[in-house]
C-alpha cells in the first residue's frame, strides 16, 4: 500500500507514521517537500587527526523527488502550508498532482493546537548553533521541552501558522475528502503526564482505520507478552517525539 498522511508539524504525525510503517513492513518517507532537511546541507565537526577539529560539509540524500512515482509499500507524510513547493505550485495545485500517487490518504489533525505552537516556540528557543542537525533534533524532541514553556515565548506568528495549516486541512477534507480518512491524534495520544493510559483496544481500533496491516495492539495477560508494544508506547509515553 502507498499511504499519504496530510498533516502539519508538532502534533506527532511523523513519529506516528514512522512507527506504523515499521510495524507494517513499509518504507517511510518523512515530509519530502521539506528541503531544509530532505536534501539539506550542513557542516559537521571532525577530528583532523592531530588533536584539532575541522568542519566538513555534509549533504543529506533526498528520499523522494517530485513528480516521481511513489514506491510500493511506502508511508509518506506531507505537512500542508509549510514548505515551498515545486514549480511555484499552490498547496491545492500540488495536492492535485501528488494525491493520485497514493492508494489511501489520511488527514491527521489535533483539537489541541495550542500544544503545537507551544512545542514549536519552546523547542526553537533551545540552543541550536544554526545547525540543521540540531534543529532536526530539537523538533523531533519538542515535547520534551514543553514543561519549559512560559508566556514570554508566545509568538503570534506561530499561532497563526498552525491555525492556517489546520484550517486548510479542515477545508480540504470537507471539499475533497470523501475517500479520505480523517483522524485526530487526541483520540489516541496521551499528551499529559497524568491520567489513565490510552487502552490497547482504543489504539488498535483507531490505527486500524488507516488500513495498514500491522497485526493487533494487545497485551496477552496469560503469557505476559505484548503485540506491537511500540505502538502502545508511542501513544502513551507523552514526553517523546511530537513532530
Amino acid at each position: 500500500m502507498k499511504i499519504l498522511f496530510l498533516t502539519y508539524p508538532y502534533l506527532g504525525a511523523e513519529y506516528l507514521a514512522e512507527v506504523l510503517a515499521k510495524a507494517s513492513n513499509h518504507n517511510f518517507i518523512p515530509d519530502p517537500m521539506n528541503l531544509n532537511w530532505d536534501g539539506g546541507s550542513t557542516f559537521i565537526n571532525k577530528s583532523d587527526g592531530d588533536g584539532g577539529i575541522i568542519q566538513e560539509a555534509k549533504t543529506f540524500p533526498r528520499n523522494y523527488i517530485f513528480p516521481n512515482s511513489i514506491p510500493e509499500n511506502t508511508v509518506v507524510t506531507h505537512n500542508v502550508c509549510w514548505n515551498t513547493l515545486p514549480k511555484n505550485l499552490t498547496e491545492t495545485q500540488f495536492l492535485e498532482q501528488f494525491i493520485p500517487k497514493f492508494d489511501k490518504v489520511v488527514v491527521l489533525r489535533t483539537r489541541r493546537k495550542e500544544l503545537n505552537w507551544k512545542r514549536w516556540a519552546v523547542s526553537t528557543n533551545q540552543p541550536h548553533e544554526n545547525n540543521i542537525q540540531w534543529e532536526w533534533f530539537l523538533a523531533k524532541n519538542c515535547n520534551h521541552y514543553i514543561k519549559e514553556y512560559e508566556d514570554s515565548l508566545f509568538d503570534q506568528a506561530k499561532v497563526d501558522k498552525i491555525n492556517e495549516c489546520d484550517s486548510f486541512l479542515e477545508s480540504y477534507y470537507d471539499t475533497n475528502g470523501s475517500s479520505f480518512v480523517e483522524s485526530f491524534v487526541d483520540d489516541y495520544f496521551k499528551d499529559d503526564a497524568f491520567g489513565d493510559n490510552i487502552s490497547p483496544e482504543v489504539i488498535d481500533f483507531q490505527l486500524k482505520r488507516f488500513g495498514l496491516d500491522f497485526g493487533t495492539v494487545e497485551f496477552n495477560s496469560e503469557s505476559g507478552e505484548w503485540s506491537n508494544i511500540e505502538l502502545y508506547q508511542m501513544c502513551n509515553h507523552w514526553i517523546p517525539n511530537r513532530y
